[in-house]
C-alpha cells in the first residue's frame, strides 16, 4: 500500500470514529477539528479534504454514512447505525426546551467516555483484564452494520487453580482454564422498544463468547423485570455501571449464563479487526505457552485498556467532570 493509500485508509478509519462520538450530523469542518483534538488522525491531509473523506464513504457503496443538507445545500454527515438515537436525543431535548430544562442531551457523554470506567470495575471487581474493540478499525465493506458484529469490549478471566491442578487441566483442557467475556456498553436505556434494540444488538454481538453482558450506566428501573425475562430466554446478562462517591460500581442484575463452548466460526470473522485479533493472539499465548502457570505475568505484559486503580478516587471524580458523567454522592449533605 502506498503512502497515500495508506493516509486515506487512516483518514477513513479517523471519520468514522469521530462519527462515532457525534449525536447529531456534523459538518466536514467540525468533524476534522474533532478527529485532531481527540488524536484520531495527527498527520498531513496529503492530497485530501475531511470534505472528499466523508463524501466518498457517504457515495462508494459502504453503507454506515448518512447525509442531510440544509437549505443552502451544505452538507452534515452522520453513522446511520445511530439514527434512531440520534432521533431520540432530539425529540428528548425539544422535551426538555418546551418544559424549561435548560440541559441539552447534546452536551451529555458518550458511550466511549464511559469505556475506561467500566475497564476499571471489570479488573478491580471481577480480574478482567479487558480490552476495547473499534469496530471502525476492520473496515470491511461485506459487512454493512459493523457494530451489529462487534462487542464494544472484550475480556478475559483466568481460572484461580493451584499451580498442579492448573497444569493438570491444561493437558485435559485448555479451555477451562479461561473464561472470555464481551460487553455491549450504553450511556442510557429508556423504553421497552430501545432496550429490545439493545439488548439483541448484545445477543448478536455476545454469544459467541463464554459470558455475554449488555452493560448501561442510565436505565429505567422499571425495564429491570422485562431484562430478567430476556435473560432467562437468551442468557445475555445486564450490568448497572455507577460512580458512587468517586467509586467505580458494577450492579448485576442479571447474571449472563455460561456458555461452555465458544463460537469459532465467529470468533475467526471478528479476527479480521485487528484490535480483537491481538486479544485472541495474547489469550492463546498466555494459556497455552506457559507451561509453569503464571498467566497473570503475561496478561499484564499484553497493552489491555487503561484503568483506574480503586484508591485514585481524584482520578475518577476528573473523569466524570470532564465528560460531563454524573456521580452519586449518596452520603454528601449540603452545607446549612
Amino acid at each position: 500500500m502506498g503512502v497515500k493509500d495508506m493516509t486515506f485508509a487512516n483518514l477513513k478509519v479517523a471519520a468514522l470514529k469521530s462519527l462515532e462520538d457525534f449525536n447529531s450530523p456534523v459538518s466536514a469542518k467540525q468533524l476534522g477539528e474533532h478527529a485532531k483534538e481527540k488524536g484520531y488522525f495527527s498527520g498531513g491531509l496529503g492530497n485530501y479534504s475531511w470534505s472528499f473523506v466523508l463524501s466518498y464513504l457517504y457515495g462508494d457503496g459502504d453503507g454506515r454514512i448518512g447525509r442531510e443538507k440544509d437549505e443552502k445545500g451544505k452538507c452534515a454527515y452522520y453513522l446511520k447505525s445511530k439514527k434512531e438515537e440520534m432521533e431520540r436525543l432530539d425529540k428528548e431535548n425539544t422535551e426538555n426546551e418546551t418544559s424549561g430544562d435548560s440541559k441539552s442531551p447534546k452536551t451529555k457523554y458518550h458511550e466511549k467516555d464511559l469505556h475506561k470506567l467500566l475497564v476499571s470495575y471489570l479488573k478491580s471487581e471481577e480480574n478482567i483484564y479487558a480490552k476495547t474493540v473499534d469496530h471502525t478499525r476492520t473496515l470491511d465493506k461485506n459487512e454493512s452494520n459493523q457494530q451489529w458484529t462487534h462487542p464494544d469490549i472484550v475480556g478475559v478471566k483466568l481460572s484461580r487453580l493451584k499451580e498442579t491442578a492448573k497444569d493438570f487441566l491444561k493437558k485435559i483442557n485448555v479451555v477451562d482454564t479461561f473464561d472470555i467475556c464481551s460487553y455491549e456498553l450504553k450511556t442510557e436505556i429508556k423504553g421497552d422498544g430501545y432496550l429490545k434494540k439493545c439488548y439483541f444488538e448484545a445477543v448478536s454481538n455476545s454469544s459467541w463468547a463464554n459470558y455475554g453482558y449488555l452493560v448501561a450506566f442510565e436505565i429505567d428501573d422499571k425495564l429491570f423485570d422485562e431484562l430478567k425475562r430476556l435473560n432467562k430466554s437468551f442468557g445475555i446478562g445486564f450490568i448497572k455501571l455507577s460512580v458512587d462517591d468517586c467509586i467505580i460500581k458494577g450492579k448485576i442484575i442479571c447474571p449472563a449464563k455460561k456458555k461452555r463452548n465458544l463460537d469459532f466460526d465467529m470468533i475467526d470473522k471478528l479476527c479480521k479487526n485487528p484490535d480483537f485479533s491481538s486479544f485472541i493472539e495474547c489469550v492463546k499465548n498466555t494459556v497455552s505457552t506457559n507451561e509453569k502457570g503464571v498467566p497473570d505475568t503475561s496478561l499484564k505484559a499484553y497493552k489491555w485498556d487503561e484503568y483506574f486503580e480503586v484508591t485514585d478516587c481524584e482520578g475518577i471524580r476528573k473523569h466524570c467532570e470532564k465528560y460531563n458523567i454524573p456521580i452519586n454522592y449518596d452520603n454528601y449533605e449540603d452545607e446549612e
